[in-house]
């Protein structure tokens, strides 16, 4: 029997598993969850966001989007307000300390990238982000097709 060769998502499975490790080993001194940062760096980088919209932009379900920001706000570092347009929705904003976390983390995840990246040229960098950006794509397109279909 022929041995076969492993797909492109073990190896992005393999990456992800040990940037989680990492960056949840770098973050623990300052008291921020394990699988939090995603939900503080996207509400950071566009404070007043709806929190259904950070889950859709996330790709994280609404559920475990409600969980990670009601931890956040329990920390102190964001803060929830209801929408003035739909009494249902919340609005997300970053505390000031929220804000510093950020600046670690975005220090965290910028030394981790360097890490990935090491002895690479600069346009292989650039290929790299380019090639894993268009399958994102691809993948959003086919589940949203999918979607489409079954409904």
């Amino acid at each position: 029997m022929k041995k076969r060769e492993p797909t492109i998502l073990r190896f992005v499975s393999i990456l992800y598993r040990y940037s989680h490790m990492h960056i949840a080993r770098e973050l623990q001194p300052y008291g921020l969850a394990s699988g939090h940062h995603p939900f503080l760096l996207a509400v950071s980088r566009d404070p007043g966001k709806r929190q259904d919209a950070i889950a859709e932009h996330l790709v994280i379900d609404k559920g475990t989007t409600a969980k990670a920001i009601k931890a956040l706000e329990q920390t102190g570092f964001i803060r929830r307000t209801v929408d003035s347009e739909d009494r249902r929705a919340y609005r997300v904003f970053i505390t000031e300390k929220g804000k510093k976390m950020g600046a670690i983390l975005d220090k965290v995840l910028l030394e981790w990238q360097e890490t990935l990246f090491q002895g690479f040229s600069p346009e292989e960098k650039q290929r790299a982000m380019d090639l894993v950006k268009r399958m994102a794509e691809n993948a959003k397109r086919k589940v949203s097709q999918s979607e489409e279909d079954s409904s």
